[in-house]
């Protein structure tokens, strides 16, 4: 807390002033003189940070010259270096009755801020500023305004300022803070440069340097900045543990765990340092390291939702899957729906292959962030744990319509491709993926081997797998496929070796050879698409499970883009169609292992055709079909409308005609033929005679045959009714 500084030689000067009236003043009495003396010694003792010495001369100054403000405001400050807020409030609110004066109102401004008095403190900040006080008093506004969310309001007040006195270092700081946390890392850097320029090279700013080159991605200048701070004081804990952060996020984690060290050696078992070395330790897979250091921030009252995330996290690779359960619901506890810890927790539940259990909370952090990549990638690889590939693939897309090189999302995509037989899109996915991994990944060739033997193409699968083998000798998977290799080959007893050695180097291998088949997902669909009202029958007959049995099917039926209108659990199922639209109909099937495979067909439901007979309804007849538009033509099923018209019908299944009959009309008419007869006059038609395949029927024009039987046809296309009459 800076204050208003009294030099020894301005002392002496006041002494002088005070005790022979200079300035044309008189005498004043001989215990003022020594209480500004007092005063003098005070500041110096501040000044050395030396607090207890100083309240105690400060003091002996209220004693010699009850009225003198520049004691109480000495004191306030020496009681607020001590942390002894509460009397620090007491003597800077005598100091600022006894005098007005700004660099007063600064002060109490910083004890009340201390004592969590935020109105109280704003408001004597801006009575200090609007007095012309101290810029330090700018930067206590600043600060507090930043606190408070008002950045609009801090920036010009800091900026005033750094004007009023560019060697008031507290504003440079504050402002490189503010920009900092707004992300604006260009003006942050530039503010810090601006201090250095002034000549203020203190550790404060290289270390907010430091953090804006770290933000950047700049690691090295950001080294550089962190081990300035160092130079100036080789005992600044923070300058250590930014450090530690700079190395973490480097990946430099041995290194990060040395400056975490010395950090904690420095400001001893902080909650936040311990827990930050913890999570250096987690990386180097020092487990039991990380679980005395996240124990030791949480026994020194260090409590929160992502220590105990950790904490979990460091329990389930120990192998205690338990007591990990136990910390993620501690953690939830405290987070609620955070989608953090959710995703945390969900990760922890997908590697105990808790699948279903891992899908329901993966599934609440995805609605809570839709745009969450890694989040649709877990939620996605919950789906696969299941074999739900189709939901599998529908979360991966998403995750890569986010970001085309989720390598995660294109490896999943490659899987679900694989096992499901689409050779060709698994070996799109595992290229693509290929081309984007470095150092020791190796999910692209590894897919593109299992790809290529699934092809019998033995050659480039052999040229995949040892590629993998190349970057990376601990991973199971590529020694498992040169041991299927040698067995398509016929060497059996390559094969077993090559599948021991996969399984000594890494244990936990995954065999994608060996998992579970997947049922395959086909059904009927009878009619396949009609006028409303249709009535349409689903069969699952033709599904079927390669290595197991079907054991539970479900349909929905929904309009294309909307939410389903039916469901149901049969192997059959039936609808009946009301509204005219465009319908998917999906069957998913599971079989004996879980595991769930889909189908989707289209049904196009048209809108039906009302026929009226001499002003009356014709009711339908689903046997012989329903009436219906194509081409601006009414067709209507044959024998529907000759009975109607009471007319005789003739039909001549070698040719394919029919010849409707009345006295004194006839019509002939042959399928598939653009002509007609009537009463022996030919007739060319637009639309034909047809047998429409859903229900074996013919159809006819029904304009020509009705007026050529002696009736009259009117067709409203408002209501698409069709009126005959006769």
């Amino acid at each position: 807390m800076a204050g208003r500084r009294i030099s020894p030689v301005m002392a002496a000067i006041m002494v002088l002033a005070l005790t022979f009236g200079l300035a044309g003043a008189g005498p004043v009495a001989a215990s003022e003189p020594e209480a500004i003396s007092k005063c003098a010694q005070g500041e110096m003792l501040l000044e050395r940070g030396d607090f207890p010495a100083a309240a105690g001369i400060f003091r002996e100054a209220i004693k010699m010259a009850a009225g003198l403000a520049d004691g109480y405001y000495g004191l306030g400050r020496a009681l607020y270096g001590q942390g002894q807020y509460q009397a620090a409030e007491e003597a800077l609110l005598t100091a600022n009755r006894l005098e007005q004066n700004p660099f007063f109102l600064k002060a109490l401004a910083d004890v009340r801020w201390a004592l969590g008095q935020v109105e109280a403190a704003v408001e004597n900040y801006r009575q200090a500023v609007a007095s012309d006080g101290p810029a330090a008093a700018n930067a206590g506004l600043g600060n507090a305004l930043l606190a408070l969310g008002e950045t609009t309001e801090a920036i010009p007040v800091l900026r005033a300022g750094i004007a009023k006195d560019p060697y008031e270092i507290g504003n440079f700081l504050v402002l490189g803070r503010l920009y900092r946390l707004a992300g604006d890392l260009t003006a942050a850097e530039q503010v810090y440069r601006d201090a250095l320029r002034y000549g203020l090279n203190t550790s404060a700013v290289r270390k907010g340097l430091g953090v804006v080159y770290h933000a950047q991605e700049k690691f090295d200048p950001a080294a550089t900045e962190f081990n300035l701070a160092l130079r100036m004081n080789p005992v600044d804990a923070e300058a250590f543990a930014y450090l530690g952060d700079l190395y973490t996020t480097w990946g430099k984690a041995a290194m990060a765990e040395g400056y975490y060290h010395q950090a904690i050696t420095l400001a001893g078992d902080q909650g936040d340092l311990l827990t930050r070395l913890g999570d250096a330790l987690f990386v180097q897979g020092k487990l039991e390291l990380a679980k005395e250091a996240y124990l030791k921030a949480m026994a020194g009252g260090a409590e929160s939702a992502l220590l105990q995330v950790s904490l979990g996290q460091v329990y389930a690779g120990l192998g205690q899957p338990a007591a990990a359960e136990e910390q993620f619901a501690a953690a939830l506890q405290l987070a609620g729906e955070n989608p953090v810890v959710n995703l945390a927790y969900g990760r922890f539940l997908l590697a105990e292959k808790r699948y279903e259990a891992a899908e329901t909370v993966l599934a609440k952090v995805v609605k809570l962030q839709p745009g969450d990549g890694e989040a649709l990638v877990a939620l996605g690889d919950a789906c696969y744990g299941r074999q739900h590939h189709w939901r599998a693939e529908e979360f991966y897309h998403q995750a890569l319509a986010l970001d085309a090189r989720n390598q995660a999302a294109l490896n999943g995509l490659g899987l679900v491709a694989l096992e499901e037989g689409r050779d060709k899109a698994a070996e799109d996915y595992f290229f693509r993926l290929m081309q984007l991994e470095s150092g020791e990944t190796v999910n692209g060739p590894v897919g593109l081997g299992y790809t290529c033997l699934q092809q019998q193409r033995l050659g480039d699968a052999l040229k995949w797998f040892n590629q993998a083998v190349v970057r990376n000798q601990q991973d199971g998977r590529p020694h498992l496929g040169l041991g299927y290799l040698a067995r398509a080959e016929g060497n059996d007893t390559e094969a077993l070796a090559k599948f021991k050695y996969a399984r000594r180097v890494d244990p936990g291998v995954v065999d994608i050879l060996a998992k579970n088949h997947l049922p395959v997902a086909e059904f009927t669909v009878k009619p396949a698409g009609g006028p409303a009202p249709l009535k349409v029958a689903f069969n699952a007959g033709q599904a079927y499970d390669p290595d197991g049995q079907i054991t539970g099917y479900q349909w929905r039926i929904f309009p294309v883009g909307a939410a389903p209108v039916f469901q149901t659990g049969s192997k059959e199922a039936a609808y009946e169609f009301t509204v005219p639209g465009a319908y998917q109909v999906e069957l998913v099937v599971e079989d004996d292992q879980g595991a769930q495979r889909r189908a989707v067909r289209e049904v196009p439901v048209s809108a039906g055709i009302t026929l009226c007979y001499n002003g009356a309804a014709v009711p339908g007849d689903p046997a012989l079909g329903e009436p219906r538009l194509e081409d601006d033509r009414v067709l209507v099923p044959m024998r529907q409308v000759f009975e109607l018209l009471g007319a005789e019908l003739a039909w001549d299944g070698a040719t394919g005609t029919v010849t409707g009959r009345k006295p004194a009309h006839e019509v002939r008419l042959t399928v598939g033929s653009a002509t007609a007869f009537v009463n022996g006059a030919t007739f060319y038609l637009d639309v034909p005679a047809r047998v429409d395949v859903a229900t074996g029927r013919l159809l006819v024009p029904l304009r020509l045959v009705a007026e050529a039987l002696g009736a009259q046809v009117s067709y409203d296309p408002a209501t698409r009714t069709v009126s005959i009459t006769d």
